[in-house]
């Protein structure tokens, strides 16, 4: 029943590409199903983060500023809903409002994400130890 809602979800943003709500549904429906004991849905959910950035990215180039906006909050809705199974999801909510001049992780990403993955693989039972040299 859910995958036949995700994917007409899907070609209704493949028809409509500048159409926040089919975003807005697509993310509701993964809530839902992490919600009701789906974890696999975060590995889509993750997937769909990258497909938000890039509409955000051509909504940019049209100037469909409003569109890009409501895919900001959506954006956020789908780090947040990551965030306690994602550390890389946490870090990025938790410095989404914060004032750029402030921000210690965005910034350092490219660098710390080697960290934070090796963090999320620990966390994950992958390793049974980490060593991290500074």
């Amino acid at each position: 029943m859910q995958n036949n809602l995700i994917t007409r979800i899907h070609a209704a943003i493949q028809k409509e590409p500048f159409n926040a709500d089919a975003y807005s549904d697509l993310l509701s429906v993964y809530e839902n199903e992490i919600h009701s004991g789906h974890p696999e849905f975060h590995t889509e959910n993750k997937a769909f983060r990258d497909r938000i950035v890039q509409a955000m990215t051509q909504g940019m180039e049209q100037k469909q500023f409003g569109f890009v906006e409501r895919l900001g909050m959506q954006y956020q809705r789908s780090l947040l809903l990551d965030a306690p199974v994602d550390f890389d999801a946490f870090m990025l909510y938790v410095e989404s409002n914060r004032d750029p001049r402030k921000r210690f992780y965005l910034p350092r990403r490219d660098k710390l994400l080697q960290v934070v993955e090796l963090l999320q693989a620990l966390e994950d039972d992958r390793y049974d130890i980490v060593g991290i040299s500074l």
